[in-house]
């Protein structure tokens, strides 16, 4: 069965800007539909983006149960616990861009593991909520007690000022309008409240060295537009908030990924297992690669923090 897709567009510029092909790929992870996807690069601002993409009523279908982040907590415990050492980071710097009372809410929070580490590791008087899509993952959260909303996110479901933060960790690439997505998450925050966004970055030397077909950073056909530190920034600030602060850091699974790819159509496929997100020696490997990169130039993981205006 084939997917049914639709033009690409990037966020920036107009439709008339010229694009230049620069990867193909298929579903390497997940086997979700046969067919190849192609990435194009604005050669205006150099926003990167499917074209054609999956069509909207087609995407659910391509997020199947397996999805590792809708089952983080089935990881192998040394991988859970070294992912959730590295996470706290992100809990320590929300806690340095809010209150105690702070209402923060997790766009796109999947399974729900940064809400469970934020109610673990975070302030105990911040209100926590998720939004996600429906689905097993999300109703597990909200049995778990947290406050969910489940619903596609759009606009019809938006709670007006009902955050003083909103989290976008690795999900504005999911999105094949993040213009409309910012707008919405202005819609949701208080004035003068912040926007947390990880996403990944297509400067990273991995995404150079793997960038025709087998970077993981590509997720094909999940992520359907990639961004660099400057090209966020511009999008960001056009839709009215203004960046406070950037920095890149370590992403091991799009190494380990981007191996895996590439193993995987080779004689050598044999290997491409050993490159799993459930290999601690693989991820640790990869981990130490990125803290070296990070001495020298930008990895393939940007986070940025705006304030809404």
């Amino acid at each position: 069965m084939t997917t049914r897709t639709v033009p690409g567009r990037c966020p920036l510029c107009p439709a008339e800007t010229p694009k230049i092909r620069i990867a193909q790929g298929r579903d390497f992870e997940y086997g979700t539909t046969p067919l190849e996807f192609t990435v194009v690069r604005c050669d205006g601002c150099g926003i990167q983006f499917l074209d054609p993409r999956p069509a909207d009523d087609e995407i659910a279908g391509l997020y199947p149960d397996t999805y590792i982040p809708y089952r983080m907590d089935q990881l192998p415990a040394p991988v859970r616990a070294a992912r959730d050492f590295v996470q706290r980071s992100k809990v320590r710097a929300i806690a340095e861009h809010t209150r105690a009372t702070s209402r923060i809410l997790d766009l796109g929070c999947g399974g729900g593991a940064l809400l469970r580490l934020m109610r673990g590791k975070g302030n105990p008087s911040w209100r926590l909520s998720g939004w996600d899509y429906p689905g097993a993952h999300v109703a597990r959260l909200a049995a778990d007690g947290f406050d969910v909303l489940q619903a596609p996110i759009s606009a019809e479901h938006v709670r007006p000022r009902s955050a003083d933060l909103v989290v976008m960790n690795q999900v504005i690439e999911h999105f094949a309008a993040p213009d409309e997505i910012l707008r919405l998450a202005k819609t949701v925050l208080e004035p003068g409240g912040l926007i947390f966004i990880e996403t990944p970055d297509t400067n990273g030397l991995d995404a150079s060295l793997f960038k025709s077909r087998y970077w993981g950073g590509y997720h094909f056909p999940r992520h359907l537009v990639l961004f660099d530190a400057s090209n966020l920034c511009r999008l960001l600030e056009r839709e009215g908030f203004e960046i406070l602060t950037i920095k890149h850091l370590a992403s091991p699974a799009f190494w380990v990924q981007s191996f895996h790819h590439a193993l995987d159509e080779t004689a050598m496929s044999f290997a491409a297992p050993f490159f799993s997100a459930s290999n601690p020696l693989a991820l640790g490997v990869a981990t130490v690669i990125d803290l070296v990169v990070m001495r020298f130039r930008a990895t393939s993981n940007v986070r940025v923090i705006a304030r809404a205006s």
